[in-house]
């Protein structure tokens, strides 16, 4: 017969003390993992990000500047060619004259043995992508902006990817072309400096470090530039010409950033799509195993 325990039924030889300790396993089990996703939440909001670009760009139709269609949203492989034949910009960070110059400052924490971005601009002057016989213009870029806190803690771009990402233009590259670093205790230099200033970011200032290893307060300066004469990936809406005769030209598209990059269209789905499934995939799988963890400490 059932035995009436408060207000439950319970069997005779039910081990109430086993149901007991499952249950409160999975009560701890759930209030671990909610505990353990509240910090890196931000972190797992950026890999969902790389996710939507990834769904977005991949089965997108390659083209070239002679075969783009104005209102299609597509990835476009052309030649980098200047305007006018003599527009560019210099690279704030390695000073040399190119199309479009990206970059990134970046400080090290030795607390955390992480690299914080501080700050990143792009710069492109009146620069088209070209065909056999078309072409299409590129939009100017001249943005610089501090990184934002929740940016600088979950970092810019996905984990595996190298590049620089501003409101809405993203540069990929397989590597830097400039990349320096400057303890705090050296002095800054010149063209440095005045990139720091230009950004409003504070001097560095040197911190906990270990020994043997890279001082807290390091400064790491990063630059990729697209030069003329460079076969490029550009992934944009195409909109038509402003007046008869004149190069259709690409904007970011709907929802998403433009990206150019100097990886073929295929490499940069392929990147996309593993630092996506490591990110955010591999990120709730630790979760998930923290909260195992402490739940069947609980249950033993």
């Amino acid at each position: 017969m059932p035995l009436n325990r408060g207000g439950f039924l319970f069997f005779p030889g039910e081990d109430i003390t086993c149901m007991g300790s499952v249950g409160s396993a999975l009560g701890v089990a759930v209030l671990m993992m909610i505990a353990v996703s509240t910090i890196p939440s931000i972190f797992l909001y950026k890999r969902y990000q790389t996710g939507q670009r990834y769904r977005q760009i991949r089965g997108t139709a390659v083209e070239t500047p002679d075969t783009v269609t104005p209102g299609e949203t597509l990835f476009i492989r052309g030649t980098v060619t200047a305007g006018n034949g003599t527009d560019s910009v210099t690279g704030p960070v390695s000073r040399t004259e190119t199309a479009l110059a990206a970059w990134v400052i970046r400080e090290w924490y030795t607390s955390d043995n992480y690299w914080m971005p501080k700050a990143r601009g792009i710069e492109a002057g009146d620069i088209h992508l070209s065909g056999s016989a078309g072409r299409v213009k590129l939009p100017n870029r001249f943005e610089c902006a501090q990184t934002e806190l929740g940016t600088r803690i979950a970092g810019v771009g996905a984990p595996n990817i190298e590049g620089v990402e501003t409101d809405d233009t993203v540069v990929e590259t397989s590597e830097f072309d400039t990349d320096t670093e400057i303890p705090p205790e050296k002095s800054t230099p010149s063209r440095l400096a005045t990139l720091e200033q230009r950004v409003g970011l504070d001097p560095s200032t040197k911190g906990w470090s270990l020994p043997f290893g890279r001082d807290s307060g390091t400064r790491n300066y990063r630059e990729v530039t697209v030069d003329t004469g460079d076969t490029v990936t550009v992934y944009g809406r195409v909109d038509a010409g402003a007046r008869p005769g004149a190069a259709p030209t690409v904007s970011p598209p709907k929802g998403d950033a433009l990206l150019v990059s100097t990886l073929p269209p295929d490499d940069l789905v392929r990147r996309y799509r593993w630092s996506y499934w490591r990110g955010f995939y591999g990120l709730l799988g630790v979760i998930l195993l923290f909260g195992v963890f402490a739940g069947t400490l609980v249950y033993i």
